[in-house]
């Protein structure tokens, strides 16, 4: 009879230090996630504070915010995204730069969204450009 010594608890340790490396590169990969997070969380007084609620009459370069639901919605050639907002039909400008095709992915047309960002004018029309 041929006995196998050491065989099986050789191979279980291997197993757990496999495992402990797992769980390390895991919780690494959490702390990093939860710095990045606080890292972009908005400062107390960001626009979220700041911002006064959109009308036509707001001025060029001000801080707004809007609330509605999304009844358009598109990309544009350039991989930005147009939509635009009811009640007021309101057009809302998100650039390439600041996430547009993440922003397209998470919202749909019928939407109901909150949207922040400055009053600008592109080609005589009104709108807001997501910051």
């Amino acid at each position: 009879m041929v006995e196998a010594s050491g065989s099986s608890p050789d191979r279980s340790m291997r197993c757990r230090e496999r495992e402990e490396k797992v769980v390390v590169i895991l919780l690494m990969m959490a702390l990093l996630s939860l710095g990045i997070l606080y890292l972009t969380l908005p400062e107390p007084g960001d626009i979220v504070d700041r911002a006064t609620l959109f009308s036509r009459e707001s001025a060029l370069g001000s801080e707004v915010y809007t609330e509605g639901v999304i009844f358009d919605k598109r990309v544009t050639d350039g991989d930005h995204l147009m939509l635009w907002i009811d009640p007021e039909r309101t057009k809302v400008f998100v650039s390439h730069d600041v996430g547009a095709a993440e922003v397209a992915k998470m919202i749909e047309k019928g939407d109901l969204v909150r949207v922040y960002g400055i009053v600008a004018e592109y080609e005589g029309e009104i709108e807001i450009d997501k910051m």
